[in-house]
């Protein structure tokens, strides 16, 4: 008996355990359907009270009590909702179960409506913050452009500041050089320029001869002028009888009658033009400069050299308009210079100092490369002579691009091109590859020996590189150092390239400013200009060349654009 006690024991609290799981889980259902019961009877009242009220339901919110159907099979009679409730009352339609609408009252507990004025007052409310927030938004972003701006222009300040100082000592360079220039021209008997053409026309004996009479006393005979030979001598009010010939003097008075009222100043301009204009194209008497400008385009040429000259008297562009008139009057109509020297007359007049800069600049580095600058010194050479008398003064406002354009002296591409890019382009074995060392120069020329001259240090490294700028050259360089068998030449070229480097962005600008600071300057300007985006049309070319024969007497061969 006593072993059976435990099992009795132990049979006890499971029928107690059961019997009050049975107690405690059937008194919860019958609350909860009681609950259930007095909610929906709450509901039923209030929903009556509504209705009785006259308070009606704004159709935002009855849009959202709209039926939702869910396709569910025909023997179920119960879901759950999202709300964690029991579905119950349901119709069965061919498989599909509607939901009662009754729930729709239940969303009434917690919807309050608003009167009208509060919803306006709150609608006028948010908009204001809105506009609040905008203006703050907008005030924070223009102080930041602000800010940006005042960097920037500190930036440019400072730059030009120093570029202006660079310009001053080249324009001392250059003033001292070209009082050196006339003291000794002073005590030659035959200009250098003079010379020079004598060597290239190949005409010594008539040329001489034609000299020699020139110096002759009395003898009125004037050879065909060069504007080099002009170039330097300084207006004068007074000129011999000779000199202002009859025909001449209806040049000029008809001139000055065209634009009315003629000063001294401007009579000594249009005369001083003129009688340079019939020099240099080779008018030796009266009867030949009434035969020049008999056809209607060639006084309309005359008249446009006259206007252009009165408008800027200035030497450079003194010498661009004399070389358009003689292309105008003594080319034949048929040529491409002709064309251009004509449109050239016309722009001249309405184009200053700065529009020749920008176009001088687009010239020297889209349009021609100099195949000595192989080696930092003669780039900096270069830079000085060539380019820093352009750089000087070099316009950044739009509009001179704008006015350009307009008289289609340039042309505005879609790309932008970098300056690192052009210098790429432009000498590519020097900016794009270190170079080689001179062990590995030594190993592929096997004893033979290269004049020092021929090979330079590199840029963006200590190595070394022959004197190349591309591969253009090669056939003449070697021919120059002697070397001729092909697979050592070609050794050579791929020895030099065999380093190549990213020669763009910050690493870009740092070799340009270790070959020297004008470059990294000019790299600048070019980047943050509408230089970036502009070429050169025909016209441009033309005029280019002009202005900068006359600053560094630099002559360029245009026979490729205009032939």
């Amino acid at each position: 008996m006593s072993s059976l006690l435990p099992y009795a024991i132990i049979i006890g609290i499971v029928v107690i355990f059961f019997g009050v799981c049975y107690v405690v889980f059937s008194g919860n259902s019958g609350k909860k359907e009681m609950g259930n019961g007095e909610v929906l009877n709450r509901n039923d009242n209030q929903f009556r009270r509504i209705k009785q009220n006259g308070i009606t339901v704004t159709d935002q919110r009855v849009k959202t009590s709209v039926a939702h159907e869910r396709h569910e099979l025909s023997q179920n009679t119960a879901w759950g909702t999202t709300q964690g409730e029991t579905v119950r009352r349901v119709r069965q339609t061919g498989g599909t179960a509607v939901h009662n609408k009754r729930h729709a009252v239940r969303d009434l507990e917690a919807t309050y409506v608003l009167p009208k004025e509060d919803v306006e007052f709150l609608a006028a409310q948010e908009k204001k913050e809105q506009e609040r927030s905008r203006e703050e938004n907008l005030s924070t972003s223009r102080r930041e452009k602000e800010d940006l701006g005042a960097v920037v222009a500190a930036d440019l300040a400072e730059k030009q500041a120093v570029r202006a100082a660079r310009a001053k000592t080249a324009v001392q360079h250059v003033l001292a050089a070209n009082e050196k220039q006339r003291e000794i021209e002073k005590t030659q008997i035959i200009n250098r320029q003079d010379m020079r053409r004598i060597l290239q026309d190949g005409r010594h004996s008539e040329t001489a001869a034609s000299r020699h009479t020139e110096n002759t006393p009395g003898d009125q005979v004037h050879p065909q002028a060069t504007v080099a030979d002009m170039r330097g001598q300084q207006p004068s009010p007074a000129f011999t009888a000779a000199e202002i010939s009859p025909v001449i003097q209806q040049c000029v008075d008809d001139f000055l009658q065209h634009f009315g009222k003629a000063t001294a100043k401007r009579k000594a301009l249009v005369t001083e033009i003129t009688v340079a204009a019939f020099t240099y194209v080779g008018c030796r008497s009266d009867r030949e400069r009434q035969e020049l400008i008999e056809p209607l385009l060639a006084h309309e040429a005359l008249h446009n050299m006259q206007k252009a000259y009165v408008a800027h008297p200035q030497e450079e562009v003194k010498e661009i308009a004399l070389m358009a008139f003689k292309d105008a009057v003594r080319k034949t109509a048929a040529t491409t210079r002709h064309f251009i020297a004509v449109e050239a007359l016309k722009v001249l007049p309405y184009l200053s100092l700065p529009h020749y800069k920008i176009l001088a600049i687009l010239f020297t580095f889209l349009y021609s490369r100099n195949t000595r600058n192989v080696d930092k010194e003669s780039f900096c050479s270069y830079l000085d002579s060539h380019v820093l008398p352009f750089q000087a003064g070099l316009p950044m406002e739009k509009a001179y691009y704008q006015q350009l354009g307009y008289y289609q002296c340039t042309v505005t591409e879609n790309k932008e091109t970098r300056f690192a890019e052009i210098l790429r382009g432009s000498y590519p074995l020097l900016f794009e590859y270190r170079g080689m060392t001179p062990l590995e120069l030594q190993d592929i020329l096997q004893g033979q020996s290269i004049p020092a001259e021929y090979v330079v240090t590199s840029f963006n490294s200590d190595l070394i590189k022959l004197a190349l700028i591309d591969e253009s050259m090669a056939k003449a360089f070697f021919n120059r150092i002697h070397i001729q068998d092909r697979r050592m030449q070609q050794r050579l070229l791929q020895a030099v390239k065999s380093r190549p480097v990213d020669f763009s962005g910050e690493a870009a600008l740092n070799i340009m400013e270790n070959i020297s600071p004008v470059l990294a300057d000019l790299s600048d300007l070019w980047d943050s200009s509408q230089l970036r985006v502009s070429t050169l049309s025909l016209l441009g070319l033309y005029l280019a060349h002009g202005y900068i024969h006359s600053v560094t007497g630099e002559e360029v061969d245009l026979s490729r654009w205009f032939e």
